[in-house]
């Protein structure tokens, strides 16, 4: 809880710390489509690997697959209530060319970068380990988060202090 209480605050630390007049005025030259689009899917592919499974067993009047103990559930609550809604709330204000879009979508692309490599190991142990998995659940994770691996970042630096 420590961690995640920490992680919030440093979220919230880090897009007030960037300067908005400064970010408006090279906003023209940042790129809107790739980040707006990346953010939205993003937010969607989260939703999704924690929804769908759950309205599936739902639909079904059976358990959720793979209801585990241990963090499962915390994971599922911060990605739910945390990180989709802003995902998807920095995809569509990039999108409209808010700056504010932008001071959300750099921690969380950050994190993102950060979270991959991690994923990608995690899914070869338990692939190691005999863990079997649909088709859906290797590639949606794998691309999600391996996407902005790809994004070349623009060498803008809007922020102040």
């Amino acid at each position: 809880m420590g961690v995640f209480a920490a992680s919030l605050w440093a979220l919230l630390v880090t897009t007030t710390r960037v300067d908005t007049r400064r970010l408006a005025a090279v906003m023209p030259r940042l790129p809107r489509h790739g980040p707006a689009v990346l953010m939205v899917a993003s937010g969607l592919v989260t939703m999704v690997i924690w929804v769908g499974p759950v309205l599936a067993a739902q639909l079904s009047r059976a358990t959720p697959a793979r209801l585990d103990g241990y963090t499962t559930l915390v994971t599922v609550a911060l990605d739910i209530a945390v990180i989709t809604p802003a995902a998807l709330a920095a995809g569509a204000l990039i999108w409209h060319r808010r700056p504010v879009g932008y001071r959300l979508a750099v921690p969380l692309l950050i994190l993102e970068t950060r979270l991959a490599p991690m994923i990608i190991a995690q899914t070869v142990s338990q692939l190691a380990a005999g863990t079997t998995f649909s088709p859906a659940e290797l590639i949606a994770p794998l691309t999600g988060f391996a996407v902005p691996l790809w994004q070349r970042p623009p060498s803008l630096s809007p922020c102040s202090g």
